[in-house]
């Protein structure tokens, strides 16, 4: 009896999330990998060089990249590793402290992502489109949006954000002297 080939599914989210890689120069990765960090940086609340696994989804989203539930599960799979899981971590990832049970560290989050950024599967949103659809949201046509409209946005349409995801995104979006999320700026920096 002959054997079944085990090609994966076309829509099988694993399928999804192995970008193939585009080959960058030392400059373009330094800014890539600056990029990360920054990311990174918005949602590490302890200034430790970690954040909470929850936050994956809304880091990537910051670097411009969209993915769905499924390849957002898999990708926070690949760069995660509990001491309650079956299986061992990945070369690349460093072990989570069991103090930070939950916690995903800057050194394992950049590989991955970095392969990520640098392929040709995934479609980052330029900046055109980005402030195309700040423009929309903003039908007083102000020239920002308030912390409240941005959180509803974000909570409500989409791939939406929890309570929690959504105030730490408002906060990271607004400009703490006036509290307006002055979008031309962000989309600007979002965009880079």
């Amino acid at each position: 009896m002959g054997k079944k080939s085990k090609t994966p599914k076309k829509d099988d989210p694993a399928v999804d999330i192995k970008p193939v890689e585009k080959i960058l120069s030392e400059a373009e990765k330094s800014i890539l990998l600056e990029k990360i960090k920054t990311a990174f940086e918005v949602f590490d609340q302890a200034n430790n060089q970690t954040c909470d696994v929850k936050d994956v989804g809304s880091i990537l989203n910051s670097l411009g990249v969209y993915l769905t539930l499924d390849q957002l599960h898999t990708f926070t799979k690949e760069v995660t590793y509990t001491p309650f899981s079956h299986s061992p971590p990945s070369p690349m990832c460093d072990p989570i402290d069991p103090q930070q049970i939950g916690a995903l560290s800057l050194s394992a989050f950049t590989p991955t992502t970095l392969k990520l950024l640098s392929s040709s599967t995934y479609t980052h949103e330029n900046e055109e489109t980005l402030y195309r659809a700040f423009v929309t949201l903003d039908t007083e046509k102000k020239g920002y949006l308030t912390p409240d409209e941005l959180k509803s946005v974000v909570m409500n349409e989409g791939d939406v954000f929890s309570s929690e995801e959504a105030e730490e995104f408002v906060l990271a979006c607004t400009d703490p002297s006036e509290g307006k999320v002055y979008y031309e700026d962000f989309v600007t920096i979002l965009a880079q």
